[in-house]
């Protein structure tokens, strides 16, 4: 069986579950996959301190290697981040066969030459404009960032884009870049209507909710504020981990009674609290992480029927333009939106969006996933 190595930029195991959680659990099922998580120097303590084992099994087919870092701050001192990155290769180069192809979701993966060029093809995975993201976030980080971005660019077969402005700015340097959304794993969706969370029952008037994590670089506060205020009869639910650094935005946005922030729910309990929302929100904020955004969170709300409002981001514009959800490109119109989506009603739309969330799932992009790996 064909081998494909998945090069982190972080955690197999995370409260964000992205494509880097789901990817190679869907891969396992026809490749040997070995999943190599970014260096971490916090977890040298974990591995020293037996609380965590260097090279897990998930299954027959999936191997993760929690690698981690001699020294800190590798994505500040390039020259750390190589010696973290070949330290660990050095480490793991007798699990790669001979014949394997290489998916990396970060620009690192040029810091292991033998690891590039052995591959029989090399796929660079881009599910975010990365240097927007707050690990690379300083001058010296982003100034390692684009020297490793253009050199992967070059160096890559393939480009996969998860969005189409990631996959406009990709393509003028590598003509094969190919758009591929992240599909939703919708297996485990439950639609059960009228079933509400015991942590919702007691409050007050309609639902209007979030799934993710909130983080001020990606969310925008200022759009929440003035929405839960104009609509303060109704609740405003966020579920996922909560990351606001400035004080004063935290005790703004504690201050707000309407706003409840309920932390991280497994994936398997989220369906529940979708189901019980009246109106799903995407309040992504306009800036470069936002343009170049594509939320899988879309599709979930899609399939359980949910009226969404969102702010402009460019790959949603499509399912605006299909009036499939409520595309703001102000926060007038947000506002504004939020109350025509109270007022909808129409078991048609329901089927509609339900349908286009079940084209973009894990089980109807399968095969198109793997022809593209194959190609």
């Amino acid at each position: 069986m064909k081998q494909i190595v998945v090069l982190s930029g972080g955690n197999y195991y995370s409260d964000l579950v992205r494509i880097e959680q789901m990817l190679p659990g869907f891969l396992s099922k026809h490749y040997q996959v070995l999943f190599i998580e970014y260096p971490k120097f916090s977890r040298i303590i974990r591995l020293i301190a037996g609380k965590q084992t260097y090279l897990e099994k998930v299954n027959n087919q999936l191997t993760v290697i929690h690698t981690f870092g001699l020294l800190p701050c590798g994505r500040s001192v390039a020259q750390i981040n190589l010696l973290n990155h070949r330290l660990n290769y050095f480490l793991v180069k007798n699990l790669i066969n001979k014949k394997y192809l290489l998916l990396s979701f970060t620009p690192e993966a040029v810091l292991i030459p033998l690891l590039m060029s052995g591959a029989n093809r090399v796929y660079y995975w881009v599910i975010d404009d990365y240097v927007t993201l707050p690990f690379w976030n300083n001058p010296w980080q982003k100034r390692q960032f684009r020297y490793l971005d253009k050199l992967m660019v070059s160096g890559s077969d393939r480009i996969i884009a998860a969005s189409t402005t990631l996959y406009e700015q990709y393509r003028k340097d590598k003509p094969q870049t190919f758009y591929f959304p992240t599909p939703a794993d919708l297996s485990d969706v439950k639609i059960i209507d009228n079933e509400i969370p015991g942590d919702l029952k007691a409050m007050e008037g309609l639902k209007i909710g979030f799934i993710g994590a909130f983080y001020d670089w990606r969310i925008d506060i200022d759009l929440l504020l003035k929405t839960a205020a104009y609509y303060s009869n109704h609740s405003f639910i966020f579920i996922g981990s909560f990351k606001v650094r400035k004080k004063y935005l935290r005790d703004r946005l504690y201050s707000m009674k309407n706003l409840h922030f309920l932390d991280y729910k497994k994936p398997e309990y989220l369906s529940l609290y979708i189901n019980a929302f009246d109106v799903c929100l995407i309040p992504y904020r306009m800036n470069a992480y936002g343009i170049s955004a594509y939320p899988v969170k879309i599709n979930e709300y899609l399939y359980a029927g949910k009226p969404v409002v969102t702010t402009a981001l460019p790959a949603l514009k499509d399912l605006a333009n299909r009036k499939l959800i409520y595309w703001a490109d102000n926060n007038r119109t947000f506002i504004k939106y939020i109350g025509k989506a109270i007022r909808e009603n129409d078991p048609e739309l329901k089927k509609a969006r339900k349908k286009t969330a079940s084209a973009n799932s894990w089980q109807a992009r399968s095969a198109a996933l793997l022809k593209l790996l194959e190609q």
